[in-house]
């Protein structure tokens, strides 16, 4: 693993909640352990630009409704490319399985899918946002005639 790569490797870790991080590349192992560091879960702040009242109230809590959460930490991306649609928007319906964004991390794209059938109730995160794993990111309504 070149230094450069390392460098980068440390300050995507730096800035994400992770705390331990452990990367093979070929016949390299690099394991990496913040010191004296419990993980925390950061919201942005009011001042933020990516801040809504959404993304800091935990969504309502109902039976009919399920929560899709951050399963890592990244940037957001609500469309394949930045000149074609989103993938979902508030009002759709989408089938278990279904494409609802993607999640960067180290230049490694997470794609995030519905978790069962639904229409979608609520976006709560930007496009090019940041989220922290565990964080709710959308919100899909199941109990819909």
């Amino acid at each position: 693993m070149d230094i450069e790569k390392l460098k980068t490797v440390m300050q995507w870790m730096a800035a994400s909640p992770l705390v331990e991080l452990e990367l093979t590349e070929g016949d390299q192992h690099l394991k990496l352990i913040k010191a004296d560091v419990a993980p925390v879960r950061t919201m942005p702040s009011r001042n933020d630009p990516a801040f809504s009242a959404a993304s800091a109230t935990p969504p309502p809590a109902s039976p009919s409704r399920k929560t899709v959460a951050a399963p890592v930490f990244g940037i957001v991306h609500l469309s394949p490319s930045p000149s074609e649609p989103d993938f979902v928007e508030v009002g759709r319906a989408v089938k278990s399985g279904d494409t609802l964004c993607l999640i960067e991390a180290m230049k490694v794209f997470t794609t995030i899918e519905a978790p069962g059938d639904g229409v979608i109730s609520d976006i709560l995160v930007k496009a090019g946002g940041e989220v922290a794993m565990g964080q709710p990111i959308f919100l899909i309504e199941t109990d819909v005639q």
